[in-house]
């Protein structure tokens, strides 16, 4: 729940007002979430309770045991990328509070939020390098706590401020990106879809690998995060920013509850940025040490790694916030394709079988070692996807296809990309004897015998 109802909701709610119609946007996003995290679930969360794997292990059955570097590379990404803005956001939170504790008639210096910035970093550093003990036992507090913030917030959005008024009330026309509406709700739904793919590694990491068994893998995870998140955080922030004339991810808080609800309020946002970035950066560092090379490095040493370059984000957290949209979208390019290729692997091509004991070797002989330990196919698929999702939406140019007003862009990228994978792999992987397919295609329960595996596990 703390997941699902974290502060990254309160930033989708002040973009979401954007494009338009404020019951537009709600109702897309939170489509386009649900049908987002039903394809993540999907195409890592049953393989990750089944085997008991964590989503970087699970991936190497479909892209080798080396070429899982890609969906490496992508968890990184999302969870380094995703903790830079957090703290970008946290940091404008702190000085909200210290606007409304002291008094101040004017907004805090780049300064202070530059000093926030690198305060809340050097904080997340320490309690990651010592593990995250503490804020888990707080999670189960924290999201809890959250709901009950946004629904306080929509109380007071509608005590303080009739219905009537709540919905009629928009942005400034010069602040919304499309006046067309089908183009918006489609910008709306891809965001949607996009913020699902990029929690892509932590469904596999952290939700369904310690699911208790595959009944609690889709359901809980689609209606916290597709409908609990948008019901009440996201719908709080979108319209709380609208009528509190601030796009400040929290800054609405004080505008709409006061300066004693608001200040609680950010206090207990920035407990849960903080529990969110820990848990990042700590899955990071995890999954990194995949690599050789960093397996080597102290803990402390190898989190400070991930936690450095968000120096730059802090001294810059304006501009971090507001390329937020566009860092989403393209977090959804980055796992459009991963998610296409595992979600084929796993149930089509191999029809939920895996030998776990070939996902923990590099040799030639393991199942999984395709070509050098890359799957060639499963790299083609996903550089193709990327392109092809750029090619029907540039998020930084703002420009897209006609179709894309009707699919989008996301959803097209899957299934071709889905349907590609499955192809090529028939045509080439197969016939090659590349990946260990033909025990999955012919039902054997292994293509080698049981003393190899036991060879490989130990």
């Amino acid at each position: 729940m703390t997941l699902a109802a974290g502060t990254w909701t309160f930033l989708v709610g002040t973009a979401l007002a954007t494009v338009g119609s404020k019951e537009v946007g709600l109702l897309a996003y939170g489509s386009g979430a649900v049908i987002g995290f039903v394809i993540v679930m999907l195409s890592v969360g049953f393989a990750c309770v089944r085997y008991g794997v964590d989503a970087i292990d699970a991936t190497k059955s479909a892209f080798g045991v080396r070429g899982m570097i890609v969906p490496l590379v992508g968890l990184l990404i999302a969870s380094a990328g995703a903790s830079y803005i957090v703290a970008a956001m946290t940091a404008t939170g702190f000085a909200n509070v210290m606007v409304a504790v002291t008094g101040m008639t004017h907004e805090p210096s780049l300064a202070w939020l530059q000093t926030f910035g690198v305060a809340i970093l050097v904080i997340v550093w320490i309690i990651a390098s010592r593990g995250p003990k503490l804020f888990e036992r707080l999670a189960s507090y924290i999201g809890p706590a959250m709901i009950i913030i946004s629904a306080a917030a929509l109380l007071f959005i509608f005590w303080k401020f009739n219905a009537r008024t709540v919905w009629a009330t928009q942005l400034p026309k010069q602040e919304i990106v499309t006046s067309d509406k089908l183009q918006g709700f489609m910008l709306a739904f891809e965001w949607g879809v996009a913020m699902a793919l990029t929690w892509w590694p932590f469904m596999g990491t952290v939700v369904a690998r310690l699911a208790a068994n595959q009944d609690h893998v889709l359901s809980p995870p689609v209606l916290a995060f597709g409908v609990l998140s948008p019901l009440f955080p996201i719908a709080a922030a979108m319209l709380g920013s609208v009528l509190g004339g601030t796009r400040d991810p929290t800054g609405w808080l004080i505008a709409v509850g006061g300066p004693v609800f608001g200040s609680i309020a950010i206090l207990v946002v920035s407990l849960a940025n903080l529990d969110i970035m820990v848990m990042q950066f700590y899955v990071g560092a995890i999954a990194v040490q995949q690599v050789p090379m960093f397996r080597r490095l102290p803990w402390d040493l190898l989190v400070a790694i991930l936690v450095f370059p968000g120096i730059y984000c802090a001294l810059r957290p304006h501009w971090v916030l507001d390329i937020f949209t566009t860092a989403l979208t393209y977090g959804g390019i980055l796992f459009a394709g991963i998610a296409a290729v595992t979600f084929v692997d796993y149930f089509v091509s191999r029809r939920q079988r895996l030998q776990a004991a070939h996902l923990f070797t590099a040799s030639r002989v393991g199942r999984y070692y395709f070509w050098r330990g890359f799957n060639l196919v499963a790299l083609t698929v996903v550089a193709f996807s990327v392109w092809f999702d750029l090619w029907m939406y540039d998020p930084v140019r703002g420009s897209s296809r006609a179709a894309f007003r009707y699919v989008g862009a996301t959803l097209p990228t899957i299934v071709i990309s889905g349907v590609m994978y499955y192809i090529l792999t028939r045509l080439i992987s197969i016939p090659q004897k590349k990946g260990g397919y033909a025990s999955s295609i012919d039902g054997s329960p292994n293509a080698h015998d049981e003393s190899e595996d036991l060879a490989l596990s130990l």
